[in-house]
């Protein structure tokens, strides 16, 4: 089981929002989770800052899809090695919406058809799941170009821009590596003996570009996968926006910031729940994908702080709207907040700020 991000500010993180004051097991559930919502933290707030410098901005991520798919794994996602042991939700991520396109690296060997190493059969099972779970954003299969033949590479190909038995389709492939686009100009690897090293990247690149834009001897359909030029995909979400992102920060009134305190989103008229999280390390939590509309921000009751706990915040399509909640540190009331100065004119920060307001 892996011991990533096993050390004393973590564990002392972990502590400090559940209570516990024993040292976790690598495995212990509780601490998996609160390590993947931390990987998770991470990937939102890289969404919704590069979504206010720069809306167009794709975001895509180079995924794990270890072992088997989910649909031969007992637990099925959950129960996945990217899910347990990588941390990465990023099946959650897509259906958040804190990723544009997702590349999961099903790197498996096209050749490799016995089990328990159906490697074939992995490639497949991935791509399944990646394509039926894209939610309003898309998936880009990535294929290991370095451990395959260039007829087992543009199967692949193949393979993934075909849309599953769902109609639902990848948006494009991706080959890895540039560098060594066939097992042929690969070094020397145990683990595929039946693949001698035997020519540099140039020739290498040469026959995979060949097979895969002319009829070759590598491929019996036609015409060639890429026959023509590939087009980009629009991002609709991003080039006709109709949802709009908040972000924010909650400090103590003498600049503190406040770790792993919960904060709410809620309807003012209704004061129902829309979205909630917990903040980080500075403060800072974001929410991706909401309705364009007023909003009540509001931190719940907290042992760790009192006073002004709840703001209003307008949030536009194709905008992140900002938030800054500061409420008095407990036992800290009477103390009198910095003096504030006013800052230079910065036009990106400008452009950060919803509504025209500073």
């Amino acid at each position: 089981m892996s011991q990533w991000g096993y050390n004393p500010v973590a564990v002392a993180r972990f502590q400090q929002l559940t209570g516990r004051m024993d040292m976790p097991t690598p495995d212990d559930a509780q601490w998996m989770q609160w390590r993947r919502d931390q990987i998770t933290g991470v990937v939102r707030k890289v969404y919704a800052e590069t979504y206010a410098i720069k809306p167009h901005l794709a975001i895509s991520a180079d995924t794990i899809t270890y072992g088997y798919g989910p649909v031969s794994v007992p637990g099925g996602w959950e129960g996945t090695r990217t899910y347990r042991e990588v941390l990465q939700d990023w099946r959650g991520w897509m259906e958040e919406g804190i990723l544009d396109v997702n590349v999961p690296m099903n790197y498996k060997r096209e050749h490799f058809t016995t089990e328990p190493n159906n490697q074939l059969r992995m490639y497949v099972e991935w791509n399944e799941f990646a394509r039926d779970h894209q939610y309003a954003r898309q998936v880009a299969i990535g294929s290991a170009i370095y451990l395959n033949f260039v007829a087992g590479s543009v199967t692949q190909v193949r393979k993934a821009l075909t849309p599953n038995a769902n109609g639902n389709r990848a948006i494009g492939w991706v080959g890895y590596s540039y560098r060594t686009p066939d097992c042929y100009a690969n070094g020397p690897l145990p683990a595929s003996p039946e693949c001698v090293p035997k020519q540099s990247g140039d020739p290498s690149r040469a026959e995979l570009t060949r097979a895969l834009t002319q009829p070759s001897e590598y491929d019996t359909v036609v015409p060639p996968v890429f026959s023509t030029p590939a087009t980009v995909p629009a991002m609709p979400w991003k080039t006709a926006p109709t949802r709009g992102h908040l972000a924010g920060t909650v400090k103590t009134n003498t600049g503190i910031a406040i770790d792993q305190i919960l904060v709410e989103v809620r309807d003012p008229e209704t004061d129902a729940l829309v979205m909630s999280r917990r903040t980080d390390g500075l403060g800072y939590v974001a929410f991706i994908d909401l309705a364009p509309g007023r909003y009540k921000v509001f931190v719940p009751d907290d042992a760790r702080v009192t006073g002004k706990r709840v703001q209003l915040v307008n949030v536009s399509a194709g905008a992140v709207a900002r938030f800054a909640i500061t409420p008095f540190a407990k036992g800290n009331e009477g103390r009198r907040p910095p003096k504030e100065t006013t800052p230079a004119f910065d036009p990106m920060e400008e452009q950060l700020l919803p509504n025209g307001e500073r």
